[in-house]
Protein backbone atom coordinates (compact mmCIF):
# COMPACT_ATOMS: atom_id res chain seq x y z
CA UNK A 1 0.00 0.00 0.00
CA UNK A 2 3.10 2.32 0.78
CA UNK A 3 4.22 1.62 -2.69
CA UNK A 4 0.79 2.94 -4.27
CA UNK A 5 1.00 5.83 -2.20
CA UNK A 6 4.05 6.82 -3.14
CA UNK A 7 3.37 6.19 -6.67
CA UNK A 8 -0.03 8.13 -6.39
CA UNK A 9 2.17 11.39 -4.84
CA UNK A 10 4.96 11.31 -7.27
CA UNK A 11 2.34 11.19 -10.36
CA UNK A 12 0.84 14.09 -9.08
CA UNK A 13 3.47 16.22 -8.21
CA UNK A 14 3.73 17.35 -12.03
CA UNK A 15 0.14 18.48 -11.79
CA UNK A 16 0.35 20.28 -8.14
CA UNK A 17 3.52 22.24 -9.83
CA UNK A 18 1.76 22.94 -12.95
CA UNK A 19 -1.54 24.56 -10.73
CA UNK A 20 0.77 26.72 -8.85
CA UNK A 21 2.89 28.22 -12.17
CA UNK A 22 0.48 30.55 -13.49
CA UNK A 23 0.09 30.06 -17.22
CA UNK A 24 1.91 31.85 -19.80
CA UNK A 25 -0.24 34.60 -21.03
CA UNK A 26 -2.40 34.59 -17.93
CA UNK A 27 -3.13 38.09 -16.31
CA UNK A 28 -1.80 38.90 -12.81
CA UNK A 29 -3.04 40.64 -10.00
CA UNK A 30 1.02 41.71 -9.00
CA UNK A 31 4.65 41.03 -10.17
CA UNK A 32 5.36 37.60 -9.28
CA UNK A 33 8.04 36.76 -6.62
CA UNK A 34 10.67 35.70 -8.85
CA UNK A 35 11.25 38.98 -10.44
CA UNK A 36 10.72 41.06 -7.17
CA UNK A 37 13.66 43.00 -5.72
CA UNK A 38 16.51 45.68 -5.99
CA UNK A 39 18.28 45.51 -9.51
CA UNK A 40 21.36 47.68 -10.18
CA UNK A 41 23.70 47.60 -13.64
CA UNK A 42 26.34 45.75 -11.69
CA UNK A 43 26.50 43.92 -7.65
CA UNK A 44 28.45 47.05 -7.21
CA UNK A 45 26.28 49.25 -8.24
CA UNK A 46 23.39 48.01 -4.95
CA UNK A 47 26.21 48.77 -2.45
CA UNK A 48 25.23 52.60 -2.75
CA UNK A 49 23.17 54.25 -1.68
CA UNK A 50 19.61 52.31 -2.91
CA UNK A 51 19.62 50.08 -6.31
CA UNK A 52 19.01 51.78 -9.59
CA UNK A 53 15.43 50.49 -9.42
CA UNK A 54 13.34 48.10 -7.26
CA UNK A 55 10.48 45.76 -8.64
CA UNK A 56 7.87 45.31 -5.53
CA UNK A 57 4.36 43.07 -5.87
CA UNK A 58 2.36 46.65 -7.00
CA UNK A 59 5.26 49.03 -8.19
CA UNK A 60 8.28 49.65 -9.81
CA UNK A 61 10.63 52.64 -8.55
CA UNK A 62 13.31 54.19 -10.19
CA UNK A 63 15.78 56.56 -7.53
CA UNK A 64 12.54 59.49 -7.40
CA UNK A 65 10.37 57.66 -10.02
CA UNK A 66 7.21 55.51 -8.85
CA UNK A 67 5.26 53.23 -11.06
CA UNK A 68 2.25 51.59 -9.73
CA UNK A 69 1.54 47.96 -11.63
CA UNK A 70 -2.17 48.40 -13.40
CA UNK A 71 -1.83 44.91 -15.00
CA UNK A 72 0.95 41.83 -15.07
CA UNK A 73 0.91 39.67 -18.12
CA UNK A 74 3.12 36.37 -17.75
CA UNK A 75 4.63 35.48 -21.48
CA UNK A 76 6.50 32.34 -19.81
CA UNK A 77 7.81 31.68 -16.68
CA UNK A 78 10.74 33.74 -17.04
CA UNK A 79 8.99 36.28 -18.85
CA UNK A 80 6.42 39.23 -17.67
CA UNK A 81 4.86 42.00 -19.26
CA UNK A 82 3.72 44.75 -16.60
CA UNK A 83 1.61 47.77 -17.37
CA UNK A 84 1.98 50.85 -14.99
CA UNK A 85 0.73 53.97 -14.06
CA UNK A 86 2.94 57.09 -12.88
CA UNK A 87 2.64 58.17 -9.30
CA UNK A 88 3.37 61.38 -8.79
CA UNK A 89 5.17 62.97 -5.32
CA UNK A 90 2.10 63.45 -3.59
CA UNK A 91 0.84 59.68 -4.50
CA UNK A 92 -1.61 60.74 -7.03
CA UNK A 93 -2.05 58.46 -10.20
CA UNK A 94 -1.33 60.32 -13.18
CA UNK A 95 -2.22 60.55 -17.03
CA UNK A 96 1.54 58.70 -17.41
CA UNK A 97 1.58 55.36 -18.59
CA UNK A 98 4.12 52.65 -19.23
CA UNK A 99 5.04 49.17 -20.39
CA UNK A 100 7.59 47.20 -19.48
CA UNK A 101 8.92 43.32 -20.67
CA UNK A 102 11.46 41.74 -18.04
CA UNK A 103 12.86 38.40 -18.84
CA UNK A 104 15.05 36.94 -15.95
CA UNK A 105 18.29 35.89 -16.93
CA UNK A 106 21.33 33.83 -15.42
CA UNK A 107 18.97 31.70 -12.93
CA UNK A 108 16.90 34.45 -11.35
CA UNK A 109 20.61 36.45 -10.78
CA UNK A 110 19.29 39.30 -13.28
CA UNK A 111 16.64 40.49 -15.26
CA UNK A 112 16.65 41.75 -19.00
CA UNK A 113 14.40 44.67 -20.28
CA UNK A 114 14.84 47.32 -23.13
CA UNK A 115 18.35 45.94 -23.94
CA UNK A 116 19.88 46.61 -20.88
CA UNK A 117 20.85 43.72 -18.15
CA UNK A 118 20.50 44.46 -14.08
CA UNK A 119 22.00 42.47 -11.15
CA UNK A 120 19.66 41.25 -8.36
CA UNK A 121 20.63 43.03 -5.58
CA UNK A 122 21.45 41.13 -2.06
CA UNK A 123 19.89 43.55 0.11
CA UNK A 124 15.82 43.37 0.18
CA UNK A 125 13.83 45.68 -0.86
CA UNK A 126 11.07 47.15 0.73
CA UNK A 127 7.41 46.26 0.33
CA UNK A 128 5.00 48.87 -1.84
Amino acid sequence: MKGMRRLFVLLLLPAVAAAATPAAGQTLREIPPAFRGGWDETANGCAGFEPRFSITARSVRNFEVQWQVRRVRRLSRTRIEVVARHVDHDGRVTAGRRTWRFRLVDNGRAIAGSGVTFRRCARPVSRG
